[in-house]
């Protein structure tokens, strides 16, 4: 067993993760472990010419980077040709309007399952603007259980006034709210790496503020 061991980190050599303490990944999937996704509108022609055409939401895979500063470095590198989705139809075009960085380690990323809540963390989003993309710069927190507390408060004081004026579907707001909870605290654990990655990258950035929920 040992040799068999032996000759598999030969064949796939692991390397340590700096974003997860005391773990290692495959060095093929190190390589792979931010995904960066670009979504946007997609305008169709319709069958009769001159008509018009239809719109709808799509997004691609743009590339995949082992950090967050080469995740940032690739969009900004390839802004001009984030206008290219792949394997366009005729006659359609695609707008781009955000991009977005997932660590998704050694997962693949799937559309599907992060319309459903259930995919990996995006650690990173920013805006596709005319002449360059503006990152969400994430909110300095001096004191996390502070910032939880303001969270909690702003969601009790929500669904009150939702309940009081005969507004509220349990199952909608707690869903939505479950999630807005799990994205904040997604945000306590990057923040640090996210703020180093664009520093060092020097990028246009714009103040995200959180708790996501608090009355906005």
């Amino acid at each position: 067993m040992e040799k068999l061991l032996d000759v598999l980190q030969l064949i796939y050599p692991f390397v340590r993760n700096p974003y997860a303490p005391h773990s290692f990944l495959r060095l093929d999937a190190f390589h792979k472990q931010f995904t960066i996704v670009c979504s946007g509108v997609m305008y169709l022609p319709l069958n009769d010419p001159g008509v018009g055409c239809r719109r709808g939401k799509t997004q691609y895979t743009l590339g995949y980077r082992s950090s967050i500063e080469d995740a940032i470095r690739l969009c900004t590198s390839k802004f001009h040709e984030l206008y290219a989705y792949p394997q366009i139809k005729a006659g359609a075009s695609f707008e781009p309007r955000r991009v977005e960085v997932y660590y998704t380690a050694a997962k693949a990323y799937q559309a599907t399952a992060q319309a459903s809540g259930q995919g990996p963390t995006c650690v990173l989003s920013g805006m596709v603007e005319e002449a360059e993309i503006i990152w969400c710069r994430p909110a300095a927190v001096v004191n996390e259980i502070f910032e939880l507390e303001i969270w909690l408060d702003t969601f009790h004081r929500k669904v009150s006034e939702q309940a009081w004026a005969g507004e509220l579907d349990i199952a909608q707001s707690v869903c939505r709210e479950a999630a807005e909870l799990k994205r904040f605290f997604d945000s306590l654990k990057w923040k640090n790496f996210v703020l180093r990655a664009l520093d060092q990258t020097g990028v246009t950035c714009t103040p995200e503020e959180y708790p996501y929920s608090s009355g906005h």
